[in-house]
């Protein structure tokens, strides 16, 4: 994906939600595909090891919307 196809994924997006991408370890990979995602922002300060906020199934209590970059390597995963 380049930016202009970037640029018009998120054009259809809240505008105010916080953009997410997996995290762990190091290096990048290449951005595929954009989706709607809830997150309990903040949740994961102690574990350096996991991303920053936790996904989440569904609309519940403290939950945020954002959009999730899908990435080439975790692009099938469901976390």
């Amino acid at each position: 994906m380049n930016v202009s196809e970037l640029i018009e994924k998120l054009k259809g997006c809240p505008q105010n939600a916080r953009v997410v991408a997996p995290g762990y370890e190091d290096g990048f990979d290449d951005v595929l595909d954009t989706q709607d995602v809830f997150i309990k922002p903040n949740a994961n300060v102690e574990r350096w090891y996991e991303g920053l906020h936790d996904h989440l199934l569904h609309d519940e209590s403290g939950a945020e919307k954002a959009v999730r970059l899908m990435t080439s390597r975790r692009y099938g995963d469901s976390d």
